[in-house]
């Protein structure tokens, strides 16, 4: 029986895709119980603030200007090329970077309400009193910035496998905390104490899981801290095109629900909040798999092995976009049952018909993050920068105009619209950078096979699964069985690609016969 070879690029991308698989899976077991109790229990108005301080936390990231982007590729590129000590000296110069960013982004947090408190005063008082939370919100960035070393080096490694396991538990604590301290009556401003011990202890568990994945040899550098001039501009030089692009994005992410509490309150913000929350297990699904594509993109590159990256990027988002499109059509079949049943039926009346375009916004964002994960690790991020610069300033044209009249509707519609310049990016990428010419007649012949497999999907979900779909239960075992149904039609019908059925069929056997070695 033929197996797989375990040291192959097919092989160590297919299993840092599974454990990508298995990281991606899990919180969305727990959100699903873990959600409707939070959102319940604190009310949609209070469940707004708490997404608005993290909204925060998540904007404060973009402090780093895009050097744990820089970082991550180099230590690729000196990883693939066995150079220790290129690699001491981005770890060390990496904590310094780190540290300060932490000390900045906790400042600026801390600062936000105080800036609120004089210019939206009357927008913002009903904030004032979760200061402590804003407190707790700041300490937690600045122990997340601290350990960004520790977390990217399993991506930066191909050693997924360990940061899925750190990975998970963390997430994990982190909810039964919340749901814990909910369970106490201490509302948002306990939720971030809590969750500002739990950073605490990972802090160190994140360390230590660095140290298992190092040799001897480097082990000592993760807690060295030092600063070279020249290092620094060679890092920020690439790191600042991240930055912009990164910021783009995080514009078209987060300002919604940056200005959605001054337009529409924060009972809006949770409705909008929790319709994407489920839209958005699109392009989480896409970036499990995008999370493997950027390491090994940037160790081909840094060897010069563009035929590799070619046949990587072929091959990826080819089956990246098949499970996405399997996903959407899911979503698009039991948009209200999923969120009455989920959640409530006054979240389904209000967010029901926002869920729509936001599925729609998240099957193109669930391509354009793979995208760009191979342009970081290419390092071609001029018209990648391009492209994000102009979705984010037709975001921010669209969202001022459609918000104030259309509410959080508006807010899905703006996203959405905003997305055409990918639309550009991705011929720019396959007709200049990888020289894929005359690609018109497969994209016509795959989209085919794509709605053609979703109609028949979506018929089955409407008149077959959907009559039987009455609590969360059935919502959950009705969208597995439709995903799996696309996905299972797809094979059938003969659609997939040989080259794909057979590696598939490879590693399968091969992580077989690893657990039979095992046990």
């Amino acid at each position: 029986m033929a197996h797989m070879m375990k040291d192959s690029p097919t092989y160590r991308a297919l299993s840092n895709a599974l454990f990508s698989m298995i990281s991606f899976g899990w919180p969305i077991i727990i959100a699903i119980f873990v959600t409707p109790y939070v959102v319940n229990s604190l009310g949609v108005k209070e469940y707004g603030v708490y997404l608005f301080i993290s909204t925060l936390i998540s904007l404060a990231g973009l402090l780093d200007v895009g050097i744990a982007s820089a970082l991550g590729k180099f230590i690729a590129e000196e990883n693939g090329r066995r150079n220790e000590n290129e690699i001491k000296k981005i770890f060390s110069i990496g904590n310094s970077i780190f540290l300060l960013i932490g000390i900045l982004g906790s400042l600026g947090i801390l600062s936000t309400i105080f800036i609120g408190k004089v210019f939206f005063a009357e927008k913002m008082i009903e904030y004032f009193k979760y200061i402590p939370a804003f407190i707790a919100a700041a300490g937690m960035f600045f122990l997340t910035s601290t350990m960004s070393l520790f977390s990217m080096l399993p991506n930066a490694l191909q050693r997924i496998d360990a940061g899925v396991k750190v990975g998970l538990s963390f997430f994990t604590t982190q909810q039964l905390v919340i749901v814990l301290i909910i369970a106490l009556g201490y509302g948002v401003n306990g939720i971030f104490f809590g969750l500002l011990g739990i950073y605490v202890i990972f802090h160190f568990w994140y360390a230590h899981m660095a140290k298992s994945i190092l040799p001897d040899s480097l082990k000592k550098a993760l807690r060295v801290y030092s600063w070279d001039k020249e290092a620094v501009l060679k890092y920020y030089s690439f790191g600042i095109k991240v930055f912009v692009n990164n910021i783009a994005n995080s514009s078209l992410t987060f300002l919604d629900k940056a200005i959605m509490p001054i337009f529409v309150g924060p009972a809006n913000l949770s409705y909008y909040g929790i319709a994407g929350s489920i839209s958005n297990k699109t392009p989480a699904v896409s970036n499990t798999f995008a999370n493997v594509i950027f390491p090994m993109t940037a160790s081909f590159e840094g060897v010069g092995d563009r035929e590799r990256t070619k046949m990587l990027y072929i091959r990826s988002m080819r089956l990246i976009t098949i499970l996405s499109v399997s996903i959407t059509v899911t979503i698009l079949s039991f948009p209200y049952k999923m969120l009455a049943y989920w959640i409530n039926e006054e979240v389904a009346i209000f967010a029901t018909a926002t869920l729509i375009p936001l599925t729609w916004t998240n099957l193109i964002l669930s391509l354009t993050g793979p995208l760009t994960n191979f342009l970081v690790g290419m390092g071609r991020l001029r018209a990648l920068t391009t492209a994000s610069v102009t979705a984010a300033i037709l975001n921010a044209i669209f969202l001022f105009l459609l918000l104030p009249h259309y509410g959080i509707y508006g807010a899905a519609l703006a996203y959405l619209f905003a997305l055409t310049p990918y639309l550009f990016l991705f011929y720019w990428t396959e007709h200049n950078l990888l020289a894929l010419n005359s690609r018109i007649k497969f994209y016509i012949i795959f989209v085919c096979k794509l709605f053609f497999t979703g109609y028949i999907t979506y018929m089955l979900n409407q008149y077959v699964i959907s009559p039987y779909i009455y609590n969360l239960t059935t919502v959950l075992v009705g969208s597995a069985i439709s995903v799996l149904s696309y996905i299972f039609i797809y094979y059938i019908c003969g659609l997939f690609e040989k080259d794909d059925v057979r590696d598939l069929k490879l590693f399968a056997r091969s992580v077989y016969t690893s657990i039979q070695k095992r046990f």
